[in-house]
């Protein structure tokens, strides 16, 4: 788990996960991961705490596979 968005690129460079898991709770961090340029074969799902229409297009446009509404995913359900 990172906290700090500024180490995110050398963590992939590092770990190089499977799948990235990003929190994005505004539109505008949706701008940031865009503008960090990742490879768009590394899998992206987002979580934010109000799944909106606007929120879901500008997350797919970053590439994002998938959504999970932040607060309602339990550790089993995000397992599962």
């Amino acid at each position: 788990v990172l906290t700090d968005r500024n180490a995110v690129m050398d963590a992939l460079r590092s770990i190089d996960p499977d799948l990235l898991l990003v929190e994005a709770p505004e539109p505008s961090d949706f701008d940031w991961y865009r503008d960090l340029k990742i490879e768009p074969q590394r899998p992206v799902v987002f979580m934010g705490f109000e799944l909106t229409e606007e929120m879901m297009i500008r997350g797919w446009e970053c590439g994002a596979v998938g959504f999970l509404p932040r607060g309602y995913v339990t550790p089993r359900a995000l397992v599962a």
